[in-house]
This record gives C-alpha cells, structure tokens and sequence, in this order.
C-alpha cells in the first residue's frame, strides 16, 4: 500500500550504540560489527561514534538503555544495534541463562530515548523475531523509534553478519537510509512516517470516503435511534447532515494533525495531509 506514496524525510545520527546479548561460545557478530564500524571510520572526527556494550543479563540490558536515554537527552541521536536471540512471543534472551526481556519492557524505554532525540532514534534488531519489537506500537503515543529494522522469522548469524556490514557502510557513505534498509534483505523495516500515513490512510478509505462513508453514517444513525437520541424524521436528517459533514474525509485534517504531532515524537511530519488525501482518493 505504502509503496506508492513517496516524500523525503531526514534522519539524524550521531552514535551507534552495540547492545550485545550473546554467550563468548556463539560467533561474535557483535564484536565484528564493532571492529567493521571503526574500519569504515566510525568514532573518527567527522563520523558517528561507536560504543559497544556486552550484557549478561535483562538487567544489564535495561541498564545500557537508561544511560543512552541520558546521552540522548544530552543531545546524542542514536542507532542501537542489538546482538541477541530472539523469540516473537517472549522477546529478546540475554546470555548463557537467555534471561528473557519482553517487547514490552524494552518499548518505554525506547520510547524515552526516542522523546530525548526527538523522533531520530534508529533500532537494528539482528536476533531472530526481532521485528516483533513493534508489536506494542500503538498510534495514539508516541512511536518508540523513528525507525527499525529486524527478521520476521529465524535467520542465520552468518546472513546478518554480511547484512549489516553493508547496512551501516551504506548508511555512513551515503546518508541515505532507503539505500542502507535496501541492503538488508532478511530483515523487515518499520518506518514511522509510513506506518503513520498507512494507518490514517486505512482510517480515511475505510469510513471517510464513498460507500464506505455512507454505510458509516447510517450505521451512527441507527444507533442513535436505538438509543434515544433521534425522535422523528426532522432529527434524522438534521443528524444526518451533520454526519455527512463531519465524516468527509477533508474534513479529517485537524484530527491527522493531532495524531501526528502525538506519534511522531517532536519531528515535523514530511509529508501534509493534502498530500495523503490525494493519495488515498487516487487507490493508495
């Protein structure tokens, strides 16, 4: 649906941060990538910095996270790159015991970081599931990252490796994070400036715009009838005229304004209501 809708956002980085939750007896991608980063010239004057932290624990994990949330409130706009296994239900499972931190506990956490560095916080999840990350997303808050990339499924250490390798040498060369998430083809993106426009978008085609507009209106209709709230056929179509104004789609503006404002943390939307309207009235 979103493939068809474009505008040009910018995206902020100022460090990367490597959250590494695997055991000294697995392959140490997370090591590697940390060793690639300052090969590419990471933590070099002109570049982002590069920290790596090694964590045993849900603890030590959680720990990590509230001190990049005080870098962040000091003006650091981060990318944090998790090493770690994953489990779609459970969450991420940290060190030899897989202490288990669930996607619900890692999002507020998130979610702060994200406020700090208004809405330029970039999550890479290179653990299995790790697009499960976005499963306590919800529109009416603020989106805990700007964007986020992880597999749906299982994948390979080995493919992740060479993946992100190639993610981060794009997104440092180019600055160009549509060219940087094309190079991670396991992984799945999250965006928040898509998901906002596809979930409004959805709402607009569903019940602001031809037969689906005209059923909504009736439907409100006939529960205000059973309700008490409509007593004769005068009442009926003054509602209805009422309905019909407040249901158009252009009339959705102020609403899209206010949600995007909410779930986009601090950051300017890239693209205007106008826009997605035309979008959606054209098939989007």
């Amino acid at each position: 649906m979103i493939t068809d809708f474009r505008f040009t956002s910018n995206f902020l980085n100022s460090h990367v941060f490597i959250i590494d939750g695997l055991t000294f007896g697995e392959l140490q991608t997370g090591r590697q990538l940390y060793e690639d980063l300052l090969d590419l010239g990471y933590n070099e004057a002109t570049s982002a910095a590069v920290e790596y932290r090694r964590v045993a624990s849900s603890g030590e994990l959680l720990q990590a996270l509230g001190e990049i949330a005080e870098y962040a409130r000091l003006g650091c706009k981060p990318i944090i790159h998790f090493e770690c296994h994953g489990d779609a239900d459970e969450g991420l499972q940290i060190g030899d015991s897989r202490d288990t931190v669930s996607w619900e506990a890692i999002e507020p956490l998130l979610r702060r970081i994200n406020l700090a560095s208004k809405c330029n916080l970039g999550v890479v999840m290179a653990a299995c599931y790790g697009l499960y990350a976005i499963t306590p997303l919800k529109i009416h808050r603020p989106t805990p990252f700007y964007f986020l990339i992880g597999p749906q499924d299982q994948v390979t250490a080995g493919t992740l490796r060479q993946e992100m390798s190639a993610f981060y040498q794009t997104l440092f060369r180019t600055g160009n994070l549509d060219a940087a998430l094309a190079c991670v083809p396991s992984c799945h993106p999250y965006h928040a400036e898509r998901f906002l426009a596809v979930s409004f978008g959805k709402y607009l085609k569903r019940g602001c715009i031809g037969d689906a507009r005209l059923k909504r209106v009736e439907t409100v209709l006939t529960q205000l009838i059973w309700g008490g709230g409509i007593q004769n056929r005068s009442q009926m179509r003054a509602a209805r005229k009422v309905l019909k104004q407040r249901t158009k789609a252009d009339a959705n503006g102020p609403a899209f304004t206010r949600y995007a404002k909410t779930f986009l943390a601090g950051r300017s939307c890239s693209f205007t209501f106008e826009q997605l309207l035309l979008w959606v009235k054209a098939g989007g």
